[in-house]
């Protein structure tokens, strides 16, 4: 039993990879409260090496907060599965997670895991490889943004 969660910071000095037995549904209740409190949270989480990636069966929630591209992308938590609260919470983001002087903050909600994402190579980006390609084929699939 758990609700495994990868999650990944990306800063200037590049990117880690950190592992939560029982974070996945609580991903919201990580995020909402801003990018600092994410990045307090997710580095006092067990640090994995960058080939320990859930893979897309045990991974059931995970976020990568990009500080260096403003970006945040993110799955999972039973918020996410109703409409109402997916919508306030979706609304509520860009509060907390506020745009800089020079580039807005991007966010992203993936519907599910990416099938790939969570087997990168170690070489690859968070979000320019493969996690960043699962969200856009996640949101050609749905043909919507959620």
């Amino acid at each position: 039993m758990g609700n495994r969660a990868n999650f990944v910071l990306v800063d200037d000095t590049g990117w880690r990879l950190y592992y939560d037995h029982w974070a996945a549904n609580q991903i919201c209740s990580v995020l909402v409260a801003g990018p600092e409190a994410a990045t307090r949270f997710i580095t006092a989480q067990l640090r994995r090496a960058p080939d320990e990636w859930l893979n897309d069966v045990w991974g059931e929630g995970g976020a990568v907060v990009d500080h260096r591209t403003r970006r945040l992308v993110f799955f999972g938590d039973d918020l996410m599965m109703d409409l109402p609260p997916k919508r306030a919470f979706l609304r509520l983001l860009p509060l907390t997670w506020p745009a800089g002087t020079s580039a807005g903050r991007t966010t992203a909600w993936a519907t599910s895991p990416p099938t790939s994402a969570w087997t990168a190579p170690s070489s690859a980006s968070p979000t320019t490889g493969p996690c960043r390609r699962s969200w856009s084929r996640t949101r050609r699939r749905t043909g919507r943004r959620t």
